[in-house]
């Protein structure tokens, strides 16, 4: 393996931390394009590919927040506005990490945080990332299971779901293996509603 020019001062856990959150992103990504899609009744995969994919991140955000008042399914709506807040709040953050600098700055007690260009910021430290990537996690399953109500699709559970892309002549295939959403509690003396 070739080492660049600077040493990244990051545990293997740390740049697996990094690389959970890079993957998460990709995966928010992938799904807002799905939803976007949809939404813009996009039926051919080449030409979404060209009309949203490129997009930013923000872009695309904006994009589906301005569509969700003509969501009539309440339920996906909630989802979609609370996945996209969430998503926004991560996407500065997340950004700084990717394309930032790769120092660390010591702090006091031998704390390593990422270096900002923004010395006003908090400093973001490993456990920060970590924390980004659970987040994303999150976000990218409240993001599937909205595009599996709106299609009218079961949510898979407990099983893996492989989702097929085709690209420049290839496929691709992601297993996705997403858990059972929790089950809602009825209030006490009232039954539950299946």
């Amino acid at each position: 393996m070739e080492h660049a020019a600077f040493h990244p001062q990051l545990s293997p856990q740390e740049i697996q931390e990094v690389g959970r959150l890079t993957i998460n992103f990709g995966y928010a990504e992938l799904l807002l394009d799905w939803l976007l899609k949809d939404a813009f009744q996009i039926g051919d995969a080449e030409a979404s590919r060209v009309l949203i994919t490129p997009l930013s991140t923000r872009h695309k955000m904006q994009l589906l927040s301005k569509r969700l008042p003509r969501c009539r399914n309440e339920e996906v709506k909630a989802i979609l506005a609370a996945a996209l807040k969430r998503l926004d709040e991560i996407n500065e953050v997340r950004n700084e990490i990717i394309h930032g600098y790769w120092a660390f700055a010591h702090g006091a007690g031998g704390t390593s945080s990422f270096f900002r260009k923004n010395p006003a910021k908090s400093p973001i430290t490993p456990s920060d990332v970590s924390r980004l990537a659970d987040q994303l996690a999150v976000v990218t399953r409240d993001l599937y299971h909205a595009h599996n109500i709106l299609l009218g699709q079961p949510l898979p559970l407990h099983k893996p779901h492989f989702l097929g892309v085709r690209r420049e002549g290839h496929e691709v295939w992601f297993d996705a293996l997403v858990p059972p959403p929790e089950p809602q509690q009825a209030p006490s003396g009232q039954p539950e509603n299946d």
